[in-house]
């Protein structure tokens, strides 16, 4: 962070350290582990569209 930049968020700082954290599973070529992250990432889209 530099000198005069807003402090990020808690909400930034989770994502920032969850992105960090998934990268190397998401950089293994494997059929398992990418369904595994598909299936959060697709229960959150349902459950946005069910929120309109």
């Amino acid at each position: 962070m530099q000198p005069g930049e807003p402090m990020p968020s808690k909400l930034d700082e989770f994502r920032a350290y969850r992105q960090r954290m998934n990268d190397p599973f998401l950089e293994v070529d494997l059929l398992g582990i990418k369904r595994f992250f598909n299936l959060g990432t697709n229960a959150h889209k349902a459950s946005r569209a069910e929120q309109g």
